[in-house]
């Protein structure tokens, strides 16, 4: 993260990033189709949910020999484009960890003016990388529910919102504004806590090999 591209501005890079992500977006989104259906079976529609259904479902889903044939079936029961449904919130949430990105590096420039030092203290690396993670998550969390929703949203339910926008405008509707942050305690406990650990050791791992690197140079004058 903190190695510039030789060439390229701070916007170039966070340019070039958000392309990548979203061209790697287009070419998986089928297979995290497949698994999201494999694994949470939609409930059925029109009628009332019975559990019994509900666990049919599931067992059908699973009896798939493997996620290609289960593409394949998606394709062809409900059309190619099925495979790419939630790709549009999916390549909003490439911007998760440029908000994440941001918030990091100001907050650890602030901290290094503070300490005055060349480093900052790993509880310090600890405290930004789980602040810079719950900004990246509350702000695109909503993002997250309308993706996961329209992955294993049933073709059959005419009544279904099919875009990003007309899902998060149900959950409003619906469930009010807390309803685009349903299941935030898992999620927040899940990724708040291993971006904290893992922006920990990334700032010791970067200490120990500069300092490494270092290690009897001779001092410029």
């Amino acid at each position: 993260w903190n190695a510039p591209v030789p060439g390229l501005n701070p916007f170039e890079q966070v340019l070039c990033s958000c392309i990548a992500g979203a061209l790697n977006v287009l070419i998986t989104n089928p297979l995290w189709v497949s698994s999201m259906r494999l694994k949470m079976p939609p409930a059925p529609h029109g009628a009332p949910v019975r559990q019994q259904e509900i666990e049919l479902e599931a067992q059908r889903r699973r009896a798939q020999p493997n996620v290609f044939a289960h593409m394949t079936q998606i394709a062809r029961n409900e059309g190619p484009w099925a495979l790419w449904k939630g790709v549009g919130a999916s390549c909003w949430l490439v911007s998760n960890p440029v908000v994440q990105l941001f918030v990091y590096e100001n907050l650890k420039i602030v901290a290094l003016r503070r300490s005055g030092g060349q480093f900052i203290s790993g509880w310090a690396a600890f405290f930004i990388g789980g602040v810079s993670k719950t900004a990246a998550t509350i702000a695109t969390y909503p993002l997250q529910v309308a993706q996961s929703k329209l992955r294993v949203q049933d073709a059959a339910d005419t009544n279904a919102p099919r875009s990003t926008m007309g899902v998060l405008a149900r959950l409003v509707h619906d469930k009010g504004v807390s309803g685009l942050y349903q299941g935030w305690e898992a999620k927040a406990c899940q990724t708040i806590l291993n971006a904290a650990i893992m922006m920990l050791f990334y700032e010791k791992i970067v200490q120990a090999v500069t300092l490494l690197a270092f290690r009897g140079k001779p001092k410029l004058q």
